[in-house]
């Protein structure tokens, strides 16, 4: 298919692969065979798709779509430096992560958000290559964002034969995105720290003009964290965008990673049974009130004082 030949109401899909040597990342790890086998669980879809990916696999991914007999609703745009699609912000997250009290400030050392420059410029770009996608006139309409190894492979949808539809919904124009967790008022700082996930990354739609929106509104967030002397990926980005404007949002409970797909349009996907929460450690818990009792008594000393008054229960 041509670049610019879809032309389309329904939802196109937009997706991204770059091999960023996570092989070696120990329960991170994952090779680019393993996500190459991960989106073949899904490529089935009958949408239109547009995939940016490293120029090595863009045949294989090729080969994937039109084994399905999908080849002529697929774009497929070779990146040969995805490094260079944004030099500066690259620069700016290098220089903030290679500060080690940046990384020790973090609560999960081995997350690759806590140490990994590619990880999180990699998961900004998601953001840059819809924007490049609405600009070049490969996607318009309602366009979904699917991570490439969306579903990991049957991890939520174990049954790769039920993709085998066309997906449609009648989004809103508005940016849908879906919860991990209520949003709340807590600092960004202290996010970064705890590194709580409250909007997911793997699966977002809107508008086309939305879209090029939320680069805009991504891209300046990573600014302002590098500024701090910090970066993080996608999802922390995703809750700045959402504090900034509010209005460009609608936001969707979400039980499970990749629920969304069957509550908005998916129905008949099945889904594997959703491991129930850890309950709350001894230790946690009593660290938790602890901490509740000191916030309570450091007010009370204060009782009466303009401090009391703004930030009392």
């Amino acid at each position: 298919m041509d670049e610019g030949s879809i032309v389309n109401n329904e939802i196109t899909i937009v997706t991204a692969f770059f091999d960023i040597r996570r092989g070696g990342w120990g329960s991170f790890g994952r090779s680019g065979d393993r996500y190459i086998s991960y989106f073949k669980h899904w490529a089935r879809i009958k949408n239109n798709l547009v995939v940016y990916v490293d120029a090595c696999y863009a045949e294989e991914v090729k080969a994937i779509r039109s084994a399905f007999g999908l080849l002529d609703r697929t774009i497929v745009v070779p990146v040969d430096e995805v490094e260079q699609c944004d030099r500066d912000i690259l620069l700016r997250i290098e220089t903030a992560m290679r500060s080690r009290h940046a990384w020790v400030f973090r609560r999960w050392l081995d997350n690759p958000e806590s140490w990994s420059v590619k990880y999180n410029y990699i998961m900004l770009m998601k953001y840059y290559f819809i924007n490049e996608a609405v600009k070049k006139g490969l996607a318009s309409g309602t366009i979904a964002w699917m991570d490439f190894g969306f579903n990991h492979g049957g991890e939520v949808f174990p049954v790769a034969e039920e993709f085998d539809f066309e997906w449609n919904y009648p989004f809103s124009p508005k940016i849908h995105a879906f919860l991990n967790r209520s949003v709340d008022e807590l600092p960004i700082f202290e996010i970064v720290r705890n590194m709580n996930v409250y909007i997911k990354g793997n699966l977002l739609v809107a508008d086309a003009g939305s879209w090029s929106e939320l680069w805009h509104l991504c891209r300046s967030a990573m600014v302002s964290l590098t500024a701090c002397g910090f970066a993080d990926d996608d999802q922390t980005l995703l809750l700045m965008a959402y504090r900034e404007r509010p209005d460009l949002f609608e936001l969707h409970e979400s039980a499970q990673w990749g629920d969304a797909l069957k509550n908005f349009g998916g129905g008949h996907l099945t889904m594997n049974d959703v491991s129930p929460e850890a309950p709350e450690s001894r230790g946690k818990r009593w660290r938790r009130i602890l901490r509740e009792k000191y916030i309570d008594w450091q007010l009370y000393k204060r009782k009466g004082s303009a401090i009391y008054e703004q930030y009392k229960r």
